[in-house]
């Protein structure tokens, strides 16, 4: 699913189920990640596992992302 609500936060993309988020980066990080730092920490204090993609990356290679999310998904349930 995309943007989904957790706590206080919009997240990307969520894999309940696998208590994954996905979250894509652009240039409307640039300049935040102090916050975005702060916001993933609080993502995994409440169980999650938060993957963090650059948008470029996800355009160059998104086989790559894929099978990096996929890995994610099976060490969190095998």
């Amino acid at each position: 699913m995309r943007q989904i609500a957790i706590g206080r936060y919009f997240t990307d993309f969520v894999c309940e189920a696998g208590k994954l988020i996905v979250e894509l980066d652009g240039a409307a990080h640039d300049g935040r990640e102090v916050y975005d730092d702060h916001r993933t920490d609080t993502l995994k204090r409440i169980g999650y596992v938060v993957l963090r993609f650059l948008n470029e990356r996800v355009l160059a290679d998104p086989g790559g992302t894929a099978a990096d999310i996929l890995a994610a998904l099976r060490s969190v349930r095998p």
